[in-house]
């Protein structure tokens, strides 16, 4: 599974834009370029993706996106409910997310400036 997910970040974007420059030869009108966009992300929200990439699954942060989220949202947003131990979250999810969003057990912030 992880190789194909990276095989979609990095390798396979660029393959398809390979073969749209191809098929724009004798399909002028042809645009891959959402799909090329859009692979390297998962087809997520960017916010997803970025949240990811700094210690927060995916599997977490999709469940309280909002449309028109960005990183900092939604970062916001988890901690205020890691921060609540809200009852959405199980004890080792709200943990995960103190740790990742470098917050204390009391709801301190441990890296100033980082939300």
């Amino acid at each position: 599974m992880f190789k194909f997910l990276r095989a979609c970040e990095y390798g396979l974007p660029q393959l398809f834009a390979l073969v749209e420059i191809f098929v724009c030869k004798s399909f002028p009108d042809a645009d891959y370029s959402f799909f090329v966009r859009e692979m390297s992300r998962w087809f997520r929200n960017e916010a997803l993706r970025n949240l990811d990439e700094e210690g927060i699954p995916i599997q977490i942060s999709e469940r309280f996106i909002r449309p028109g989220d960005d990183r900092n949202n939604l970062a916001r947003r988890l901690a205020e409910v890691a921060i609540e131990g809200s009852g959405d979250l199980t004890p080792f999810e709200r943990e995960w997310l103190l740790a990742a969003l470098d917050i204390d057990g009391s709801g301190k912030y441990l890296a100033p400036g980082r939300l």
